[in-house]
């Protein structure tokens, strides 16, 4: 569906070597004590240089948040 929020994560590469992140992005309902802690949305798998930032973008769809009612 169409995306209803979108996230931009900045990644930064601390170490002194190049390497790879997998940014993950989850939701969770504080309205609902019974309901998961957590729920797994999007993911992605990042390559990052040595001391360099990237910015990641999640454009998340409505059914990323199926369990809130509007």
């Amino acid at each position: 569906g169409e995306a209803v929020a979108v996230l931009n994560v900045p990644v930064t590469n601390a170490g002194q070597m190049d390497g790879d992140e997998i940014v993950q992005v989850y939701v969770r309902n504080l309205q609902d004590p019974y309901g998961p802690k957590k729920s797994l949305r999007a993911f992605r798998r990042v390559a990052t240089r040595a001391g360099e930032t990237v910015g990641v973008e999640f454009a998340l769809p409505s059914a990323a948040f199926e369990f809130f009612d509007r």
